[in-house]
This record gives C-alpha cells, structure tokens and sequence, in this order.
C-alpha cells in the first residue's frame, strides 16, 4: 500500500462513525414526523388511509434501525482491524495513530497531549504510516 492508501484505510473509522451519526439524524427525524402524523390521526381515527401512512413510517424507522446496528458492526470491525495495526507499533506512534484516526484529534491537540511540537508529531505520525501493516 501507497503512504495516502495507508492513510484512507486508517481514516475508514472516522468515516463510519460519521456513517453511523448520519443514521441517528434519519431515525430521529423519522420518529418526529411519526409523532406529528400520530398527532394529527388523533382527532381523525376513521381514517384507514392515514393509519396505513403511520404504518409505513414505522416500517421506515424500524429499517433504519436495522441499517444502524448493521454500520455499528461495521464500525466495530474496522475499529479492530485498525487496533491490531496500531498495537504493531512502538508506544509513541501508536499513541499519535491512536489519538489522530481512533479519537480524530487534530495535529495540536496531539501535539499538546503528548507534550511535543506539532513538527515532531508530523515526524511520528509520517514514519508510524510507513511502518504500518
């Protein structure tokens, strides 16, 4: 693998989480309109027509649910692959990769965490991309 194939391949776990948040925001938005439906059927509970639009928003939400746990799974599954990458690595680079792809810190903070200039953590972080897998 090429130093940005390494670096893409590391950032998948950022990417999933933001996957799995995107999520969230669907099912939350789903349950609200279902709410507001609820709430308008109350008054008019002859309508069967509407009963069958509140069923299929659950249906709707309950997939959702469904893609939710599926891209956790995910999440979890690429967080241990990158995990077993990292633990190759000394305890320095593995703390920069760990901090920088796992918590998605920027440079600085690393930098102010670890107690050195963000130049050394470019230095770390670059020669941790080449000896990982």
């Amino acid at each position: 693998m090429t130093y940005e194939e390494r670096i893409h391949w590391l950032r998948r776990y950022r990417q999933s989480l933001r996957n799995e948040n995107l999520l969230r925001e669907r099912i939350n938005t789903a349950q609200e309109r279902a709410t507001s439906i609820s709430q308008a059927l109350s008054p008019i509970a002859s309508h069967s027509g509407l009963y069958d639009k509140m069923a299929e928003c659950l249906e709707r939400i309950d997939q959702y649910q469904m893609d939710l746990a599926a891209q956790i799974l995910r999440s979890e599954a690429i967080r241990e692959e990158i995990d077993a990458a990292i633990d190759t690595l000394n305890d320095t680079q593995r703390a920069v990769l760990y901090e920088r792809y796992i918590l998605g810190k920027s440079v600085v903070e690393i930098s102010n965490s670890q107690h050195l200039c963000a130049r050394r953590i470019y230095q770390i972080h670059r020669k941790a991309i080449l000896e990982l897998l």
